[in-house]
């Protein structure tokens, strides 16, 4: 984010502010969506003759129908409607690298999530580096990953402040025990055990090494 903008930053967006990439404009609409209470999808991307990106449009989830729905077809009381055809969106302009914010609209034609609700948001769900190494040193303490989650969730206020989900804990040290065992080292495989004993106290292993250890 540019630095004066970023300096008098207070989580809400207005026109001419700047990043430097997608990623970082993706972020930052993310971050906005996640504390009002709604989801974020890529949209429309405008490029120049020379196939560099123009513009890009980033929406709210709920934007557009599905194409099988049937908009005068009465809903059924128990069907959780997905797509509400809603117009929130915020465009970026893209001019010599730099992403400015040309337009938006912060007007949704549905409810917003609730604060207890936010964490399950698709676009808001990740966990930061900083809770990703501790949940790894938990977890290799024998700790368990629901508890390690727990512990973070009452560090931060409760699990709405926490910004992912107990699942997505689960993902993050499954995807880290397959990238360990990828790796071919005999440790990794090691320590994925331990983990897996961890987990399930009833989990049994042995190991028998030779000469060479």
């Amino acid at each position: 984010m540019d630095e004066i903008l970023e300096k008098e930053y207070d989580g809400e967006l207005r026109v001419g502010m700047e990043e430097h990439s997608d990623a970082e404009a993706y972020d930052l609409y993310s971050k906005y969506a996640l504390k009002k209470g709604f989801s974020v999808s890529k949209h429309v991307i405008r490029r120049d003759s020379s196939n560099n990106i123009r513009q890009w449009e980033y929406v709210c989830s709920k934007q557009g129908f599905h194409m099988d729905e049937d908009l005068c077809e009465m809903k059924k009381v128990n069907k959780l409607e997905t797509r509400t055809g809603c117009k929130a969106l915020i465009r970026f302009t893209v001019t010599s690298g730099i992403w400015t914010i040309s337009h938006i609209n912060l007007n949704h034609n549905h409810e917003l999530a609730k604060a207890e609700e936010r964490q399950f948001l698709k676009s808001g769900r990740k966990i930061p580096k900083t809770h990703r190494n501790v949940i790894s040193y938990m977890v290799d303490a024998s700790v368990r990953s629901t508890q390690a989650y727990s512990y973070l969730a009452n560090e931060v206020g409760g699990a709405e402040n926490i910004g992912f989900t107990k699942k997505d804990a689960r993902n993050y040290l499954q995807k880290k025990k397959e990238e360990m065992i990828e790796a071919g080292d005999v440790q990794s495989l090691l320590n994925y055990l331990k983990c897996k004993q961890c987990e399930d106290p009833t989990f049994f292993y042995s190991i028998q090494v030779d000469q060479y250890n």
